[in-house]
């Protein structure tokens, strides 16, 4: 990728999380203050991203040389690049009109099958972190998902 494609995609991208951040202020408050309120994760995630983006702009001005917008590597994988698109939109599109764990067990089997897992491997690893997402925000955290 050019310097100057890099610097406005991170730009953008900070933008954008910068926006998103501002909407968590709209979230409901716990109503005990011992645990954290639905904002809190988002916000995490957002701060996160906005220090990791920066930390690749500041890499992409030290760098001198850039090389093409795509490898050779890189177009091999365009398809599951394309794969991977493909199920994030789905994740995000179904979740308000799914229950959450459903399609989250659902986005995790086609990304195992994307890393090539076997049929039982892929089924596993579903079922397993299912439940340790339904341990930790429901039983855990108290946040509803």
């Amino acid at each position: 990728m050019t310097k100057p494609l890099s610097l406005l995609f991170n730009a953008g991208m900070v933008l954008v999380a910068v926006y998103l951040f501002t909407l968590t202020s709209q979230f409901p408050s716990p109503s005990n203050p011992n645990i954290p309120g639905p904002a809190y994760f988002p916000r995490l995630m957002l701060g996160l991203l906005v220090i990791l983006l920066i930390a690749d702009g500041i890499r992409t001005l030290l760098q001198r040389r850039m090389g093409p917008f795509f490898s050779d590597e890189e177009k091999k994988g365009l398809k599951k690049w394309l794969y991977i698109i493909g199920v994030v939109l789905l994740f995000v599109f179904t979740l308000g009109r799914l229950p959450f764990l459903p399609v989250m067990a659902v986005v995790i089997f086609a990304m195992c099958k994307l890393l090539q897992l076997n049929w039982k491997g892929s089924i596993l690893t579903t079922v397993i972190l299912s439940l340790l997402v339904y341990l930790i925000f429901i039983k855990g955290f108290h946040v509803m998902i």
